[in-house]
């Protein structure tokens, strides 16, 4: 039993072509970072880097704070910039990650239906 090959390529199934769309869609939401490329975005990864960013600010204005050279205003300045830095990035993250799962969900839904069309085919 031989599924008909659907518009695209030819000689591809509907699964096939459903597979390849994937796979460029999902290259397009992985995240790169260092020597590890594709890496899948989440919603702790977005979370842990807006808390740990957050931190690392917190504690340069306050370690700048305690210089008497370094005007207060600058640290202060210097600390938020570096905060709101963090919390940008990791919102970004969760908004990918969950753009991500959607398309994910989407992807499983579409190629369930496919797989069930191809099943149900009479043999051509």
């Amino acid at each position: 039993m031989s599924p008909e090959p659907t518009a695209g390529r030819a000689g591809t199934t509907e699964v096939e072509r459903i597979d390849h769309e994937w796979r460029s869609t999902r290259a397009g939401f992985l995240l790169a970072w260092g020597p590890r490329d594709g890496i899948i975005p989440t919603v702790a990864g977005g979370v842990a880097v807006a808390a740990v960013g957050s931190c690392l600010g917190a504690a340069w204005a306050w370690w700048l704070t305690g210089d008497p050279g370094a005007p207060w205003w600058l640290a202060v300045f210097v600390g938020l910039v570096v905060v709101l830095a963090a919390v940008s990035a990791g919102a970004r993250q969760v908004g990918r990650a969950w753009a991500y799962r959607a398309a994910e969900t989407a992807y499983h839904r579409k190629r369930l239906e496919a797989v069930r069309r191809e099943a149900t085919q009479p043999p051509g």
